[in-house]
């Protein structure tokens, strides 16, 4: 699904933006996210409270962006980006567990400042509070990878 250049881009790029929509307003709701990835799916962890996972419940259409522009003496010097749109599945924990420690375990990896939510065997310390989001790309629009 990924080149080798996107999911190279994709391992290491920080920040993501997510939009859900709001089943209520049905304005799109666009957050900006930390992420890991796996090769195929986007994790990303969040609380009970947050708005992203009432509109994903009432939706699980989402859509994914993840961008970079470096300019240099007026000249893009990068410029590329993907832009995805898929299904987010809520993982809950302990009844996805599996899946949901393979999320937060990718997330820990390539965000140190999570551990302070974990135990030392990494499980979270709020899992009563805590989701994990797994975005699945259905279409991808790219560009700059070429």
């Amino acid at each position: 699904m990924f080149s080798k250049k996107e999911a190279d881009f994709l391992f290491s790029e920080k920040v993501a933006r997510m939009a859900t929509l709001n089943s209520t307003t049905y304005f799109p709701h666009v957050v900006p996210i930390c992420f890991a990835f796996d090769g195929n799916s986007i994790y990303t962890t969040l609380s009970v409270q947050s708005k992203r996972l009432k509109n994903i419940i009432a939706d699980s259409k989402t859509s994914m962006l993840i961008d970079k522009y470096i300019e240099e003496n007026n000249q893009w010097k990068i410029l590329c980006g993907l832009l995805m749109y898929g299904d987010a599945k809520i993982l809950t924990y302990p009844e996805d567990k599996e899946e949901f420690m393979h999320g937060w375990k990718l997330l820990i990896q390539k965000y140190p400042q999570y551990k302070q939510w974990a135990d030392l065997d990494l499980t979270p310390k709020d899992p009563d509070k805590r989701r994990i989001i797994k975005f699945s790309p259905l279409k991808i629009i790219r560009w700059g990878f070429s």
